[in-house]
């Protein structure tokens, strides 16, 4: 059903750009679909950049988090040995993700180094509509819009009811095209780390000339 509604064109607009991951491996699981929409502010995404790790993304998160602070703290507070912590922040420092003010390191202007605009996570079932509900729910860890798909048969007041009470959007299936039936409640970038993986991983794709 996720691939026929691909095909059809109807899950996104053709105007925009957009970068597609399916399947990807996460904490919370394995969403079906996640659509990342990149935006159109510049980004300098050099050498460094392109190879940082998830041990480099998690600090990042954790610096913009606190707004910043002293590597002996960011130490302390992150749990991570002190020498990783000055490795990292190095090369953090190197892909122009962070900079120092004296001896505190501080992220960028979110503006220049987080560039994705919305990050959309669907959760595709035919028939357990109760499951991707829960899957969508921890789409939201990520996400800007988590929304579930399902084919128009399914019989919709007590879905639409659930999916209300979590902020989950609603997208029906006819075999010809999509509609939203409800909406998500947006959430505001970037929600956790995983937020930055997908925006690293897109930029990445962006940049090897992959993107849709």
């Amino acid at each position: 059903m996720l691939k026929s509604a691909l095909r059809c064109g109807s899950l996104y607009n053709e105007s925009e750009k957009v970068v597609f991951f399916h399947e990807p491996k996460l904490p919370t699981g394995f969403p079906d679909l996640v659509a990342v929409y990149p935006g159109k502010q510049g980004t300098n995404f050099n050498q460094i950049r392109s190879g940082l790790s998830i041990w480099h993304i998690k600090l990042l998160h954790f610096i913009y988090q606190v707004e910043g602070g002293y590597l002996q703290e960011l130490s302390h507070s992150s749990l991570y040995p002190l020498g990783k912590i000055r490795n990292l922040v190095d090369e953090l420092y190197q892909a122009e993700m962070v900079y120092f003010r004296g001896k505190k390191v501080f992220p960028r202007a979110i503006r220049h180094i987080f560039t994705a605009t919305r990050i959309v996570a669907i959760e595709a079932k035919i028939n357990d509509w109760s499951k991707a509900i829960r899957q969508a729910i921890a789409n939201r860890w990520f996400s800007s819009h988590s929304y579930i798909l399902l084919p128009e048969k399914t019989r919709m007041a007590k879905v639409i009811d659930e999916a209300r009470s979590f902020g989950i959007g609603i997208i029906v299936y006819d075999g010809k095209g999509t509609r939203t039936i409800c909406r998500p409640n947006p959430q505001k970038l970037p929600t956790s780390y995983g937020s930055w993986l997908f925006n690293e991983w897109a930029l990445r794709k962006i940049h090897q000339g992959m993107a849709t």
